[in-house]
């Protein structure tokens, strides 16, 4: 991981090669980042996750209680990728592409607003 940031307006850089959590597994993590008072920002975020990518902005705000706000877009992800990654295929099986965004905000471990809207790409899939 490399962050390079401080509190001149001129914006540093993060990125990650790899970011696992659990079963869920994003690369290619970019982002310009700028300190601005007591908010970490994100900007120009795009990462790769399920075939897809994901873009948009992340606040993170470092104090008193460390919070958080994302508002991203997610862009052709595969379903089936999803489905084979969680290893659920004794489950279910699941084909196509979505797309979408999402508005997460919260503080600690509490989400305060999770919400989005997502569709299934042309020619739509399989359940």
């Amino acid at each position: 991981m490399l962050l390079t940031v401080n509190r001149s307006s001129q914006a540093g850089n993060f990125s990650v090669h790899r970011a696992q959590y659990n079963k869920a597994i994003v690369t290619q993590i970019k982002s310009l980042v700028r300190l601005d008072d007591k908010d970490l920002i994100f900007e120009n975020y795009s990462s790769a996750a399920l075939g897809g990518q994901i873009q948009g902005k992340i606040v993170v705000k470092l104090v008193p209680l460390l919070g958080y706000q994302a508002d991203l877009e997610f862009i052709n992800l595969d379903i089936e990728r999803f489905v084979e990654d969680f290893e659920l295929e004794k489950k279910f099986t699941m084909s196509g592409k979505i797309s979408g965004n999402l508005v997460l905000q919260g503080r600690g471990a509490d989400v305060k607003v999770l919400g989005g809207n997502f569709t299934m790409e042309s020619p739509g899939g399989r359940l």
